[in-house]
């Protein structure tokens, strides 16, 4: 990822970091590029869930 995308500092629970750090594993990913994909997949989700309403 390109160094000018600009970074969001969040706070999340302990055990959602465990959560996201173990798929982020599984996925041979680092964990700020698996909660980008999360990110993007929930967004779609809810994208495509309101087309079909």
């Amino acid at each position: 990822m390109s160094s000018d995308v600009p970074s969001i500092p969040v706070r999340v629970p302990d055990e959602l970091r465990q959560r996201l750090e173990a798929e982020a594993k599984a996925s041979d990913r680092r964990l700020s590029a698996e909660i980008r994909v999360l990110l993007q997949e929930a967004l779609k989700s809810r994208a495509e869930q309101g087309a079909a309403a």
